[in-house]
């Protein structure tokens, strides 16, 4: 029996403590029950509920004790926290689904104010909204009812759907032939490039009338600049919607620009520079269309016509050689993408440092600029024999707008600030010409003529301290080349040398026998050797074999021309003596004869 009850012992997990809990109450119950807690839960229980709580350890929280940490819980604690902790989740639960319910009663308030609203009733049929307005008041009439309902239907289980009424059908109804509504339907390919057509049609021709509207606004006097910017943007946007009409209109008015150049060239009395039109033009242009191209249908005429510009007009002011300047800081921002070499550009500036001078360069026919440019009657235009007080930057559409004759064209302000434009310029086209191996040569005269132009006396500071910035900068690039390179000369070869062998000498020497250390080299050498005379060999009993056959055939061929002429011989010899008898006459008697 002891052993019976240690048996038992051994394997009973909660000794001593299986009477302290009850798993069903007094009446029967148990504790897991569900309970369905009441709707009106007065404000004591929800204290209780939240004492219950804050009293509840959530596992792997630590406890403010810790030796209540370490106690071992009885089954009857564990239980009855297990049981406080459902109650709470009931109540959390129901108090949950009755602020649902009173957001539901809110909500239809809100719905039964925006139905009697004027905005919904523009918006939908007048017949649907009167029936509407019915229910509704009778929704209102019925208010108590519908309250008596929700409370009755607050303790039926959530899993059960209600049956809309008639309300809810309504409203869901009337949510459909919202979404039923008539939309546009789908465009077949041809209507789609139809209409996109149409779209190109009315944009071209904006298109005409805004460039012809810039056009106009860049020959008025005084220039609006800011109008023009203005213009700028919405005429790059259009152009990339249609490129090819953009480009058409572009060469069109090139090609205009250029007949009226070449009649004004004819005519010496007057000025055959740019005017602001044309100049805004190519500016627009040089901004719209790609200038990186070897060769573009709008650009490369562009550019020859800025060219043909600089290396034709005649520089006979001061308004001149600024417009002049100008259209190489165009040239410059063009060729910055594409690094083609622009001489036109270069001699220009060339010969604008040359108008800063009292010296006589030009007189000389022997120079290369004599010939190239209209500089035969070049005054100096540009050097300064007085004081300068400040040096403001150039306004080129300041200046565009003056007359030709203008006096400010020879004031030295001007001159100081057309000098300061071109050394910019010109610095420009170091930064972009270093790399070319003529740089020495393009621009050691350009250099000379800055060292001289800062030699004069009333030049002021500022310009001087920018001409030697330009000029040592000219002459870095230009030590940096002559370092790169290398006189011509010969070619350095170093002579070969004959090849001389010493002889080697073998006593008693064996004629055939192979001398050489290297045994595997000399059978190698023995068999090649061998197999060379195999095939000699074989290649001469081959041509006997030739032969022989060769031999045999011929007689055969022999014999057979012998039969021949043997059996052709005996033939004609049989055909001559029939002749014979035909001609003798035998023949014809013989037959008769024979009858």
């Amino acid at each position: 029996l002891n052993m019976k009850l240690s048996k038992k012992s051994k394997y009973h997990l909660s000794d001593g403590e299986e009477n302290d809990f009850e798993g069903i109450d007094s009446l029967g119950r148990d504790d897991f029950e569900d309970e369905m807690l009441p709707d009106d839960i007065d404000a004591e229980t929800d204290e209780k509920l939240d004492l219950v709580q804050r009293s509840m350890q959530i596992p792997g929280e630590t406890s403010a004790d810790d030796g209540e940490e370490n106690r071992h819980k009885s089954k009857k604690e564990v239980m009855e926290e297990i049981i406080s902790k459902s109650k709470f989740y009931k109540a959390q639960k129901a108090k949950d689904k009755e602020e649902n319910e009173n957001l539901v009663e809110e909500l239809d308030k809100d719905f039964t104010s925006l139905i009697h609203s004027e905005a919904l009733l523009s918006l939908t049929e007048p017949n649907k909204m009167n029936a509407l307005k019915a229910l509704v008041n009778k929704s209102i009439s019925n208010d108590q009812s519908n309250k008596d309902q929700m409370s009755a239907t607050r303790t039926m289980d959530n899993s059960v759907q209600e049956k809309p009424d008639d309300y809810d059908k309504l409203v869901k109804q009337m949510g459909l032939e919202m979404r039923a509504r008539p939309s546009d339907r789908t465009k077949t390919p041809e209507e789609i490039a139809q209409e996109e057509k149409e779209r190109l049609e009315q944009l071209e021709v904006f298109y005409g009338v805004l460039l012809q509207y810039f056009a106009v606004l860049a020959n008025k006097e005084p220039l609006n600049v800011e109008l023009l910017n203005m213009l700028v943007k919405p005429l790059i946007e259009m152009s990339k919607e249609i490129p090819y009409f953009a480009a058409i209109c572009a060469r069109r008015r090139i090609e205009a620009t250029r007949k009226q150049f070449i009649e004004s060239i004819k005519q010496s009395e007057s000025s055959s520079w740019p005017s602001s039109k044309t100049l805004c033009l190519l500016r627009l242009w040089s901004m719209i269309f790609p200038c990186s191209d070897f060769r573009h249908p709008v650009m490369t005429p562009v550019i020859l016509l800025m060219c043909e510009y600089l290396m034709r007009c005649p520089i006979v002011s001061g308004r001149d050689i600024a417009i002049g300047s100008f259209l190489c800081s165009m040239l410059l921002s063009v060729f910055r993408q594409s690094r083609k070499f622009c001489p036109e550009a270069i001699i220009f500036l060339r010969t604008s440092l040359l108008a800063a001078t009292e010296s006589k360069h030009v007189s000389d026919e022997d120079s290369q600029l004599y010939h190239l440019m209209e500089l035969k009657a070049l005054k100096p235009l540009l050097c300064i024999h007085e004081t300068v007080n400040e040096i403001s930057p150039l306004n080129f559409f300041k200046i565009i707008d003056m007359p030709e004759d203008s006096s400010f064209f020879t004031s030295v302000s001007f001159r100081a600030s057309v000098l300061v434009a071109v050394f910019e310029t010109l610095q420009g086209y170091i930064n972009v010409y270093e790399g070319l191996s003529s740089f020495p040569e393009m621009f050691l005269p350009i250099f000379k003529l800055l060292n001289e132009i800062a030699e004069q006396k009333n030049m002021p500071n500022a310009l001087r301290d920018k001409i030697k910035d330009v000029a040592e900068l000219i002459k870095l690039k230009v030590d940096e080349h002559h370092t790169l390179r290398r006189p011509l000369q010969m070619r350095k070869q170093k002579p070969v040398p004959i090849k001389l062998l010493n002889p080697k000498f073998e006593e008693n020497y064996v004629k055939g026998r192979d001398y050489d250390p290297d045994r595997e080299q000399a059978e190698l050498r023995k068999l090649k050797k061998q197999l060379k005379r195999e095939a000699k060999g074989a290649a001469r009993e081959l041509r006997k074999d030739n032969y022989f056959l060769l031999e045999v055939k011929e007689k055969e061929r022999s014999l057979q021309e012998k039969d021949r002429a043997e059996k052709y011989g005996r033939a004609k010899a049989f055909l001559q003596e029939q002749e014979h008898a035909f001609k003798s006459g035998q023949l014809g008697k013989g037959r008769k004869r024979r009858r």
